[in-house]
């Protein structure tokens, strides 16, 4: 017995398998919450996407770049419906070179997703409820503040460099300035 197509697709659906949906599928959609390391989470027909750079509220086209069983990841084509807590990112390899994941998030609400994160894991890892929390402190300027990063090294094309990871594919991208770094 062989399941028809539009039927396993509902099946598929109701169990958080990927059934039907296809790699390079252009698609809409909107984007519902963050990961962990902040990005987009979008629902299509129910099953989870991680979209980089997409923003709490933001509508978009959506390409599929990967499918596994329970969850996808796709990559923005382009953008319909822009959130106001979208900003531009002082630095030029921002979204490039894997350092800074949230800079295209206002800093209001790279502040709020913080606090979201820490209660999550206070809740989820802990065990935690009704924790309650005091309000993170900002900075003034939320730029050069940390004191330590690894910078990895490898030849580049005019000599040896160092900077960090671009995710996929694993490359160097060589950082001269780094707005994180004093």
């Amino acid at each position: 017995f062989v399941w028809p197509a539009a039927f396993s697709c509902i099946i598929g659906q109701v169990n958080g398998v990927n059934a039907g949906m296809k790699k390079n599928e252009l698609w809409s959609g909107v984007c519902e919450s963050y990961t962990h390391d902040g990005m987009g989470v979008v629902k299509k027909d129910g099953f989870p996407f991680f979209v980089k750079g997409l923003l709490r509220g933001e509508k978009a086209m959506i390409r599929t770049v990967k499918l596994k069983k329970t969850y996808g990841f796709g990559k923005v084509e382009e953008l319909l419906d822009e959130s106001a807590a979208r900003a531009i990112p002082p630095c030029p390899l921002a979204g490039r070179c894997g350092g800074c994941q949230l800079q295209a998030l206002s800093y209001e609400k790279q502040l709020e997703f913080k606090t979201s994160k820490v209660r999550g894991h206070l809740e989820r890892i802990g065990g935690f409820t009704d924790l309650p929390m005091e309000e993170i402190l900002g900075m003034e300027q939320p730029f050069h503040y940390r004191n330590k990063a690894q910078f990895p090294v490898a030849m580049a094309s005019d000599g040896p460099a160092a900077g960090f990871f671009r995710a996929r594919p694993h490359q160097l991208i060589p950082v001269t300035d780094c707005y994180i770094q004093p």
